[in-house]
């Protein structure tokens, strides 16, 4: 298995506070939030000129990954926030 720059930090997060932790995971949704509406936008694009569905897959297969990342990442924050008693 292939560890990523995000795998990392998760692995080193108990060197921040529990606050710090859920306000940089949060930031984080709000950035793909950007990255979600491109890569839908692109995906309607590529299906409106109808563009062969190699094509389509390489925009709707980075938007269902990140996605599924983003609903891993809520989940996440909540267990931070019931397990270390945060609001």
């Amino acid at each position: 298995m292939i560890f990523s720059h995000y795998c990392f930090g998760l692995a080193y997060l108990n060197y921040l506070e529990p606050t710090e932790v859920v306000e940089c995971l949060e930031n984080y949704l709000k950035s793909a939030e950007g990255r979600i509406k491109f890569l839908e936008s692109s995906v309607k694009t590529q299906e409106t000129l109808n563009s062969p569905y190699h094509i389509v897959a390489l925009f709707s297969r980075p938007l269902a990954r990140l996605k599924t990342e983003m609903e891993w990442v809520e989940q996440f924050i909540q267990k931070i926030k019931e397990e270390e008693n945060l609001k």
